[in-house]
């Protein structure tokens, strides 16, 4: 199991103007299409990620 400080990674996100929770998605999970209003920042901690992108700015 990964031991994280889950308090000090909220007080260094909310240093940087991001708030903080923990989300858990199933393996094989996609969000296709999916829009943010605002920008985002997360950690993966096991596993693996695959990150699309067609941003223009």
């Amino acid at each position: 199991m990964i031991s994280m400080d889950l308090d000090k990674i909220k007080k260094d996100w909310a240093s940087r103007g991001f708030s903080f929770d923990v989300w858990n998605d199933p393996p094989g999970r996609v969000w296709k299409n999916y829009h943010h209003e605002t920008d985002e920042l997360f950690m993966v901690v096991a596993g693996r990620v695959e990150i699309l992108s067609n941003v223009v700015v």
